[in-house]
C-alpha cells in the first residue's frame, strides 16, 4: 500500500517569534478505510524544530481558500504528542466535518496551534489555508455516491452493457417473466428445435384446435366441415357433398370402389 505527501510550509507570528509549521497530509492509496484521514507535519520556530514534546491543535474545514463556508464544526485535539516537531494526527475521526464533507467540492483546511499543550491560547491560523488533494477524496470513491446514484430502475440500459456480458447463470431464478420480455421480441430462431412441446402451450378453449397460420401457432375454432357425428345448420343450395370441378366421385369401402359417380354431359342450351 503505497503513501502519498502533499508539503507545504506555513508561518505565523506569535510572541514576537516566528512559528512555522510543515504540514503533510497522507493517506492510503488503497483500502478500506474510514471517514478520517492522517495530517501529518512539523512545528518549527524559526528553522528549528520546536522544543515542545506536546502541542494542542485546532482544525476548521471551509469550502473556499479565502472566506468561504464553514464546513462541519472544528475539531481540537489537546496534548498530541510532538518529536523533533514532527505530529500526526487522525482528523474527522469523530465525523466532526460531518459525512457529506467529502462529496467531491473543493475543501481547505485551516489550522492553529498552541504550544506547549494547555499553555496560554491558540495561535491566529496558518495562512494559506491548504486545500485538501487526493487521499481524502478517497472517501469519496468510498462512499459510492455514483454507484448510489445507479440503485434505480432502468439506469443501465441495454445499449451500456455488451453483446453476451449477461448470462443465465448471472440472472436469479425467475427474474425474466413474460411481463419483463417485449411482445414479439422472441421468434421462432431463438427457439432450439423441440424446446416448445405441446404439454408447455396453454390449453385453448373447448372444441378449440392447434393449427399454423403464418408461421403462428394458435388456438382456433375447427374449420367448417363434414363430420362424421352428423351435421347441423346446413343449407341446400351452399352445403354439399360432391365436387365443384368436372372430376368423378368416388365413394370407397376396404379402400375399394364401391360407387362411382361420373359427372354428366354439360347442357347446352339456347
Amino acid at each position: 500500500m503505497r503513501t502519498r505527501q502533499r508539503l507545504c510550509r506555513l508561518a505565523v507570528t506569535s510572541l514576537g517569534s516566528t512559528l512555522a509549521v510543515i504540514l503533510a497530509i497522507a493517506g492510503a492509496d488503497a483500502g478500506p478505510v474510514g471517514l478520517n484521514f492522517t495530517y501529518q507535519g512539523q512545528l518549527q520556530q524559526g528553522p528549528s524544530p520546536i522544543a515542545a514534546s506536546a502541542c494542542d491543535f485546532e482544525f476548521t474545514l471551509f469550502d473556499g481558500p479565502v472566506g468561504g463556508a464553514q464546513v462541519g464544526s472544528p475539531q481540537v485535539l489537546n496534548n498530541v504528542s510532538v518529536n523533533g516537531g514532527v505530529f500526526t494526527v487522525q482528523l474527522n475521526a469523530g465525523n466532526e466535518f460531518g459525512a457529506a464533507a467529502f462529496s467531491g467540492d473543493a475543501r481547505w483546511l485551516e489550522a492553529a496551534v498552541r504550544c506547549p499543550a494547555g499553555v496560554g491560547t491558540f495561535s491566529a491560523p496558518f495562512t494559506p489555508r491548504q486545500q485538501l488533494t487526493a487521499t481524502p477524496y478517497a472517501l469519496f470513491a468510498l462512499t459510492a455516491n455514483l454507484a448510489q446514484s445507479l440503485d434505480c430502475d432502468g439506469c443501465i440500459g441495454t445499449g451500456v452493457l455488451a453483446n453476451g456480458s449477461v448470462s443465465a447463470n448471472k440472472l436469479a431464478s425467475g427474474a425474466v417473466n413474460g411481463s419483463a420480455i417485449a411482445d414479439g421480441s422472441i421468434t421462432a430462431a431463438d427457439l432450439a428445435n423441440g424446446v416448445v412441446t405441446p404439454q408447455q402451450l396453454a390449453g385453448g378453449a373447448q372444441g378449440q384446435v392447434l393449427v399454423t397460420t403464418g408461421g403462428v401457432v394458435q388456438w382456433e375454432a375447427p374449420c367448417a366441415d363434414w363430420t362424421l357425428a352428423g351435421n347441423a345448420g346446413t343449407t341446400a343450395t351452399t352445403n354439399f357433398l360432391g365436387t365443384t370441378d368436372v372430376q368423378p366421385l368416388e365413394f370407397r369401402v376396404n379402400n375399394r370402389r364401391a360407387l362411382r359417380i361420373e359427372p354428366g354431359p354439360l347442357c347446352q342450351c339456347g
